[in-house]
């Protein structure tokens, strides 16, 4: 195999590598992300005092999540769950009116998320990286444990 050759057959043994051996869909969501209350809006429900993302890649185009948060009130909530971004239903833990999600990607930076409890949707967010990843916004709208609908635009800083 002369010189050329071999340059050619590296070069799209590396472009197949990286089209197919790196998980692009879900890199911009990955790391630790953090709840600026300051820039963040809240209506039907009390703010959020604070709330922690940590997003972990999981390989095969999935998304590993667990939250932690303090509500308004003081109480705090957890939930966790792994989830492809193709709609398929994902168990969430840790969460008393959420058990399931679906995640689908909108594009390279964002996805919208459909949480479920016994098969009736409750809540409905999409996230969505700034193009430089350094901020995530998330708006939700849904209904809480009480049944109360609530809208809410979260701003995220990736820490």
């Amino acid at each position: 195999m002369n010189f050329r050759r071999w340059v050619m057959a590296i070069t799209l043994l590396s472009m197949v590598v990286l089209a197919f051996g790196s998980n692009a869909t879900v890199a911009p969501f990955v790391g630790n992300w953090v709840l600026n209350v300051g820039r963040s809006e809240f209506s039907g429900t009390s703010p959020l005092k604070s709330c922690t993302l940590t997003v972990d890649d999981a390989g095969a185009d999935k998304l590993h999540i667990a939250g932690q948060w303090v509500n308004g009130d003081g109480s705090k909530g957890q939930d966790e769950f792994t989830a492809a971004l193709d709609a398929t239903e994902s168990r969430v833990t840790g969460y008393s009116h959420i058990d399931s999600v679906r995640l689908t990607a909108i594009n390279s930076r964002a996805y919208r998320a459909s949480f479920t409890r016994t098969g009736a949707p409750t809540v409905w967010r999409t996230y969505d990286v700034a193009a430089d990843g350094k901020t995530m916004r998330v708006t939700e709208r849904g209904n809480d444990a009480t049944g109360a609908r609530y809208d809410s635009v979260e701003m995220f800083e990736r820490q």
